[in-house]
C-alpha cells in the first residue's frame, strides 16, 4: 500500500481556522493523505487571545506552532512579518517535507506561507481566490493565487476572475466556502452548545443585542479609527447591548484599541452595555450571529456569514468594497456616529432570507474529490 501523502494546512488567525478546519478534519480522516497543521500568526499572540488553543483542541498531537509576528504595529511590522513567515516557514516545510501545501485567504502570512511553498517547488492550493477588497488584502489574494496550483473559489465570478489572471481553467474550482458546511451542520446534528446558556453567558437576549467586528485598513489608518469611534459612539448611543471582538494585528488596530480605552473611560454606559472578546470558539460565534440583532463593522462575516443567517449586517468604510453583497448587507461610509446610528436602527427591522451566494454546504467534499484527483500529478 501507497504511504499517505503530507498535506500541510497552515493557519494563522481564528478567522482562516473557521475556514480551514472542516477540510482539516476530512484529511484527517482519509487514508490517502496524512494532516501536518502548522499554526502560525496571531493565533500565538496574547492581543488574539491565544486562538491556538483552537487548532490544538482538535490536533493537538500533530499540531505544530510556529511564531512570524515581529514586534511593532505599522507597514513595516507587516513587511517584516512577511520575511519572517517565508523564513520560518520555508525551515519548516524544508523538515516535514509535505507534496501539498494549502493556505487560505489574503492575509499577509498566507503571502509568506505561498511563496515559502513556491520557492521550495511544493504543490500549493489556495482557498478563497479571486475575491475583490477594498484594502492591500486584495493585491495579497491575487498574489497568492498567482503562486498557487489549484484554486477552490467560492462563487463562480471568483472562478472567472482567477482563471482571467492567467490560471488554467482546469485547476479552478468553485467549491463554495467552506464555513457554510458547518453552518449546515449545526442545523442537522446541532453544535454541542445550548443556545439559551451561551446566550445567557454573555448576558444578552436573541434579537436584542448587536455584534462588533471592525479590523483596520490598512491603506488607510486614520480613516479606520475615526470609523471604529463612529461604530462604537453609534452602539453605544442605541442604548442595547453588544458583543464586540477585538480587531486583528494589523497596522492601526494598537491605536482602534486605545480609542476603545477612551470611550470606555468616558461612556458611564458602554462597558456596563458591551462585552469586548479577543476569541471564540466558531460554533459559538456562529450562535451568537445567528441570534443577534445585526452585527456592524468591515469583517467578512458582515458579507458571507452574516447572509446565510439572514442577519442584518452593516458594512462600514471601504474595507470589503468589490465583494458582491447579499440583500441583508446595508454599506455606509461611517464618517460619523449618526450616520451609522441611523443605518443600526433602520436596517435591521426583519430577518432578511437565506442567501447561499458563497456557499451551499458541500464545499468540503468538492474539495476533497478535487484534491485526490491532483495525486497522480505529484
Amino acid at each position: 500500500m501507497e504511504q499517505p501523502v503530507k498535506v500541510c494546512v497552515v493557519t494563522s488567525t481564528r478567522a482562516d481556522y473557521s475556514k480551514l478546519r472542516g477540510l482539516m478534519l476530512a484529511l484527517e480522516k482519509s487514508p490517502l493523505f496524512e494532516l501536518v497543521p502548522l499554526v502560525i500568526g496571531s493565533h500565538l499572540l496574547i492581543e488574539s487571545g491565544y486562538s491556538f488553543r483552537l487548532v490544538e483542541k482538535d490536533f493537538a498531537k500533530s499540531a505544530t506552532k510556529v511564531s512570524t509576528v515581529a514586534a511593532g504595529n505599522d507597514t513595516n511590522n507587516m513587511a517584516d512579518s512577511v520575511a519572517l513567515t517565508i523564513l520560518k516557514v520555508s525551515q519548516f516545510l524544508a523538515l516535514a517535507k509535505p507534496k501539498i501545501v494549502i493556505v487560505h485567504g489574503d492575509r499577509f502570512d498566507a503571502f509568506g506561507v505561498a511563496s515559502a511553498s513556491t520557492l521550495l517547488q511544493i504543490f500549493t492550493v489556495h482557498l478563497e481566490g479571486g475575491e475583490l477588497s477594498g484594502t492591500i488584502d486584495g493585491k495579497l489574494r491575487h498574489s497568492i493565487s498567482k503562486l498557487s496550483d489549484l484554486h477552490f473559489t467560492c462563487t463562480e465570478a471568483a472562478r472567472m476572475r482567477v482563471i482571467e489572471m492567467g490560471e488554467e481553467n482546469s485547476a479552478v474550482f468553485c467549491t463554495g466556502c467552506p464555513s457554510y458546511d458547518v453552518f449546515l451542520e449545526m442545523e442537522h446534528i446541532g453544535s454541542g452548545h445550548s443556545t439559551e446558556d451561551l446566550l445567557v453567558t454573555h448576558r444578552v437576549v436573541p434579537h436584542e443585542y448587536f455584534i462588533i467586528m471592525y479590523h483596520p485598513d490598512t491603506c488607510s489608518i486614520q480613516d479606520t479609527v475615526k470609523q471604529y469611534r463612529s461604530i462604537l459612539e453609534a452602539v453605544d448611543r442605541t442604548g442595547e447591548r453588544a458583543i464586540l471582538f477585538y480587531p486583528n494585528i494589523d497596522p492601526g488596530s494598537k491605536d482602534m484599541i486605545q480609542t476603545l480605552h477612551e470611550i470606555q473611560k468616558t461612556s458611564p454606559t458602554f462597558s456596563k452595555n458591551v462585552n469586548c472578546m479577543t476569541s471564540l470558539p466558531h460554533e459559538e460565534f456562529i450562535i451568537l450571529l445567528k441570534n443577534c440583532k445585526a452585527i456592524v463593522g468591515n469583517s467578512s462575516a458582515i458579507i458571507r456569514e452574516a447572509a446565510f443567517f439572514g442577519t442584518p449586517a452593516v458594512n462600514v468604510g471601504t474595507r470589503q468594497q468589490g465583494r458582491t453583497c447579499p440583500p441583508n448587507v446595508f454599506s455606509v461610509k461611517g464618517e460619523n456616529s449618526d450616520e451609522v446610528l441611523q443605518a443600526l436602527l433602520e436596517h435591521p427591522k426583519e430577518r432578511f432570507d437565506r442567501d447561499t451566494t458563497y456557499g451551499d454546504g458541500h464545499a468540503v467534499s468538492r474539495m476533497m474529490k478535487h484534491l485526490e484527483g491532483v495525486l497522480g500529478q505529484l
